[in-house]
């Protein structure tokens, strides 16, 4: 497998970097992409995006390596997006929190009910994800470890109280959470 290959859990995570990740060239974003191709390397799946700025229109080739070739098949669903009870190596806590926000406001936005629901369920998913990143129960922020995206780490030196663990508790207990079966 080549070492350039991102570390994800899951097609889902992929999906969701893209929509995390500034573009290196103009900082802006976000990243999407029309085409993903796959290859299963023993009992890793690595999948290779071109991914294109929205903002600037500069495309990059990705590879990311799945933890298993049936994640690969998996759709873009969040349910699936990290099964383990590891954070994420792709993805750090403010980057998490960035698409609670992105999320919950296109499910502000859903032209149905039901849709404004499930999008809700997926920003709940995804605060579940950043409190992953606190391993200290007695430490309210999350570890210098829990910062990987630069941006991230310029958020939270400027405003820690946007990463306390009981904030994030707290907006996620306003939120719906899935139906055993329907996920």
């Amino acid at each position: 497998m080549a070492t350039d290959a991102l570390p994800a859990q899951s097609l889902a995570e992929v999906y969701l970097y893209l929509m995390a990740t500034p573009c290196r060239a103009c900082g802006g974003g976000p990243l999407t992409s029309e085409e993903v191709s796959s290859a299963d390397e023993a009992e890793v799946a690595t999948v290779s995006i071109e991914a294109k700025c929205v903002s600037c229109g500069l495309a990059k080739a990705l590879r990311f390596s799945l933890a298993s070739s049936a994640e690969a098949a998996k759709g873009r669903s969040l349910g699936g997006v990290n099964p383990t009870e590891r954070p994420s190596r792709l993805l750090d806590v403010g980057q998490w929190i960035t698409l609670y926000h992105v999320i919950l406001a296109s499910a502000e936005a859903a032209p149905s009910a039901a849709q404004g629901r499930d999008l809700k369920i997926e920003a709940s998913q995804c605060l579940g994800e950043a409190l992953k990143f606190f391993d200290d129960p007695d430490n309210d922020l999350p570890a210098g470890e829990a910062f990987f995206c630069e941006t991230s780490s310029i958020r939270f030196r400027d405003a820690p109280e946007q990463f306390s663990r009981r904030r994030l508790l707290a907006l996620r207990s306003k939120l719906p959470t899935p139906v055993e079966g329907n996920r």
